[in-house]
């Protein structure tokens, strides 16, 4: 299951996945599934080597919905690829 780290700026937090569930927690937490994932997008890069990235998915109520955070770029290609947006 891969985690990946992921911050506003003053704490940290984490998206996991697996292959039934995302799992976001960071200032508040839920779950989706993968397949409700529409999009992960870079908004901006910030330096040493962090962007800033949106992620926008349906809830389990079918609400569309976006979420913003602070990610390394590295790790945010890596998930991505993962989800395979």
């Amino acid at each position: 299951m891969p985690r990946y780290v992921i911050t506003n700026g003053e704490k940290t937090g984490y998206i996991d996945l697996t292959p039934d569930k995302l799992v976001y927690s960071l200032d508040k937490t839920f779950d989706t599934r993968p397949n409700y994932v529409q999009s992960v997008e870079k908004l901006a890069d910030i330096g040493l080597n962090k962007c800033h990235a949106k992620l926008t998915y349906y809830s389990l109520m079918a609400e569309l919905r976006s979420i913003e955070f602070i990610i390394s770029s590295h790790e945010l290609n890596a998930l991505k690829k993962t989800l395979g947006k």
